[in-house]
C-alpha cells in the first residue's frame, strides 16, 4: 500500500480504535471506507497489470496489497465467518462491528495478512484480559472493546511488512 492508501487506512484504524474505546461501537462508515479501499486497491492492481501504470502503483499501493480477487475474498471470509459463528453460538463474544470490520479489512489485506493480524490482535487482547483478571481482579464476565486490539494487530502486521 502506498503512501496515500496507507495513511488513509491507518487513519481509519485510529478512528475505529477511538470510537470503540469511547462508545463501544465501530462505525459502519469506517467498514465501508475500508471496503472501498479494497475495491480501489484491486482496481489499481488490475489496471496496473494490464496497462503497466507505474505511477498508479507507486501512489496507490505497494507489493503487500498486490493480490488476486480470490485472495481478497478469502481474506474477507477467513476471520469474519468464524467470528460470526462464535457469536451465534456464544452471544456477546464479538460485536457485529468487529465482524464487519474484519470482513472489510480482510478484503483489503487478503487472507495471509488478515490471519496474522487477527492472531496478533487476539493475542494482545488476551494479554489485556490477563491484566484485568490478575491485576484488576475483574470477573470473567468483564467486557472490553476488541476493535483497538484488532487495529493494533493490523497496524503491526502492515508496518512490519512495509519496513
Amino acid at each position: 500500500m502506498g503512501d496515500i492508501m496507507g495513511v488513509l487506512f491507518l487513519v481509519i484504524l485510529a478512528v475505529i480504535s477511538y470510537t470503540d474505546i469511547r462508545r463501544r461501537q465501530i462505525p459502519n462508515w469506517c467498514c465501508g471506507c475500508i471496503a472501498a479501499l479494497a475495491v480501489i486497491s484491486d482496481a489499481v492492481f488490475f489496471s496496473a497489470e494490464i496497462f503497466d501504470f507505474e505511477i498508479c502503483q507507486k501512489l496507490a499501493f505497494s507489493e503487500i496489497f498486490a493480490m488476486s480477487l480470490t485472495e481478497r475474498m478469502l481474506g474477507a471470509l477467513c476471520v469474519s465467518v468464524p467470528m460470526l459463528g462464535i457469536t451465534v453460538l456464544a452471544p456477546g463474544s464479538f460485536g457485529g462491528g468487529d465482524v464487519k470490520f474484519m470482513c472489510a479489512a480482510g478484503a483489503l489485506l487478503g487472507w495471509r495478512h488478515i490471519l496474522w493480524s487477527a492472531a496478533a490482535g487476539i493475542f494482545s487482547a488476551g494479554v489485556y484480559v490477563l491484566y484485568l483478571l490478575i491485576i484488576k481482579n475483574t470477573g470473567r464476565k468483564a467486557e472490553f472493546p476488541l476493535g483497538p486490539f484488532l487495529c493494533l494487530g493490523i497496524a503491526v502486521n502492515i508496518l512490519t511488512e512495509i519496513y
